[in-house]
Formats: structure tokens, sequence, C-alpha cells
């Protein structure tokens, strides 16, 4: 898997703005809105910090390899086929050791986003959510990167 990713409608008025305010946004308009989406594929050892957390929601799915996942008060690791979801405006960390790692993100909003993840139970952070059928996972993600 290769390092894709994909702002939704984002243009950078300086290049000094922070990656993380990309595609960062909270909206209600919508019942679901993708902001951003990626793949992120890593042999070394990785890292990710935002503090403050982001405006939407942000889910990250481990296709291969692990993470230690931090909240600031808690943290789990998180293993291959582990969904994790980080509510808006609650800080985080992950990082991974010196071994390949392999995530799949996307960062959301709208209206009814709460009751879609209520619907699927699906838990937040620090509750892990395990996945069935990753390959089901990944290849839905993949159409988010498809035309």
């Amino acid at each position: 898997m290769n390092s894709i990713w994909h702002y939704i409608n984002d243009t950078v008025k300086s290049s000094k703005l922070p990656p993380v305010s990309l595609g960062n946004r909270q909206s209600d308009k919508l019942p679901l809105m993708v902001n951003c989406a990626g793949a992120y594929n890593q042999i070394l050892k990785s890292y990710n910090y935002n503090p403050k957390g982001r405006l939407d929601y942000y889910l990250m799915y481990i296709a291969s390899g692990e993470a230690t996942v931090y909240d600031g008060d808690e943290f789990v690791v998180a293993k291959e086929g582990s969904i994790i979801v980080f509510p808006p405006s609650k800080g985080y960390k992950h990082t991974s050791d010196d071994t390949p790692i392999s995530y799949l993100w996307v960062h959301f909003t709208g209206s009814d986003v709460p009751s879609i993840l209520n619907r699927y139970d699906i838990k937040m952070f620090p509750e892990i959510n395990e996945a069935n059928g990753e390959s089901k996972v990944s290849s839905r993600f993949q159409k988010l990167f498809d035309g």
C-alpha cells in the first residue's frame, strides 16, 4: 500500500499552516461529510501528535502492524484490524516502533455522525473497535480515492 491522501476543497493560503489544519472542519449542514482521507505506509518509526485534537472525527484503521495510541490520560496498543475513533476536540498521539505499519484514516463530520456511530456500535477512544472482514474495510477505503 502506498501512502496517499485527499483533502476536500482546501487551498493552502500560507506555507506556514500546520498540516492538521487542512480539511479540519466541523459542520452540521449534511448528515455525513468526509473532510479528508488517506492511506499511510511507514517502514520506520511513526509519530502523529495533535494535543488539541481536531474539529471533526478522526477514524484510524490499522491495516498492518501496530500503534501505541495516547489521549493524554490513557494509552492502548492498537493491533492489525483495530479501528480507533477520536472524537472532535480530543487531543491524541499515536506512535509505532521501528516495525512497518500501514493504516487508513478518514476525518469526517455531520449532523448524523453520533447516531451513525451508535447504530454500528462504534466506540470512541480509548475503546478500540475490531474490524470484521478487514479486506472489506480496505476495499471500501480504496473507493474514496477512485474517480
